[in-house]
């Protein structure tokens, strides 16, 4: 699967052909779309993002409920957090920086720049780190988060 956004959206923002003759299509600029739409969405709080599957059906994902405060789900599973939390693929942050706030000890691991950099704002601590990485405190977390 692989994140994307509208093809309407697509081409709102697409580089448009130069309309001098002889000079062909204009010189190709980064669009933020094209970059990483998954960034995108986390920097703006706001969607639309869909996974697409190889058969080309989209589904559909919640930015805006990833980047809001923890809701009472996320909240059922955090109470039952026991020890030092690690929140693997931390995303967005909200579950780390809900923990902190809860007094638990929390780390949040992404290999996204842009979800650690939203963490740490939110005032959770966060690596850009993958989880087949070395992590510190190895064998020392009492719960590990894969939410």
């Amino acid at each position: 699967m692989s994140t994307t956004v509208p093809s309407s959206e697509r081409a709102a923002s697409a580089p448009a052909e130069s309309s001098r003759a002889g000079t062909g299509p204009a010189a190709p600029r980064s669009a933020s779309w094209g970059a990483d739409p998954y960034a995108n969405a986390l920097r703006t709080g706001r969607g639309p993002l869909f996974l697409r599957r190889s058969d080309g059906w989209l589904l559909p994902l919640d930015v805006e409920r990833w980047c809001s405060d923890a809701g009472s789900a996320d909240l059922s599973a955090l109470h039952r957090c026991e020890g030092p939390v690690l929140d693997i693929g931390c995303g967005p942050g909200r579950l780390v920086a809900e923990l902190a706030s809860l007094g638990h000890r929390a780390l949040g691991i992404d290999v996204s720049e842009t979800a650690v950099a939203r963490t740490r704002g939110l005032g959770g601590a966060a690596l850009l780190r993958s989880v087949f990485d070395p992590l510190p405190g190895e064998g020392r977390w009492g719960t590990l988060l894969l939410l």
